[in-house]
């Protein structure tokens, strides 16, 4: 009888373990689903904006041909910037 107690408490205490892991492994999991689906909308509507740029860049070049090369310089800035607060989202999460 004694030992039927002990192994039952032992037994139980390594279901907790196993258990506790389990759901740390499925928080870890739909943690990583919400960063993978930030980083997409995100990249997303990165590429969006750098669309609208370059739309409204050939459309100053139109009105204003002489400026080319710095709308495009500015184009390439805001790109590289976009560029740069998706791969600082990794960073924040302490991924890199």
């Amino acid at each position: 009888m004694p030992g039927e107690i002990a192994r039952w408490l032992s037994t139980s205490a390594v279901e907790r373990q196993r258990s506790r892991e389990l759901d740390a492994i499925d928080h870890r999991a739909d943690l990583a689903d919400a960063q993978v689906e930030g980083v997409g909308r995100v990249t997303q509507r990165a590429m969006y904006e750098t669309l609208r740029v370059h739309m409204l860049k050939k459309q100053a070049e139109a009105l204003a041909p002489d400026g080319a090369d710095l709308y495009t310089m500015i184009s390439i800035a805001g790109a590289v910037e976009m560029t740069r607060v998706i791969e600082g989202m990794g960073r924040r999460r302490g991924c890199r």
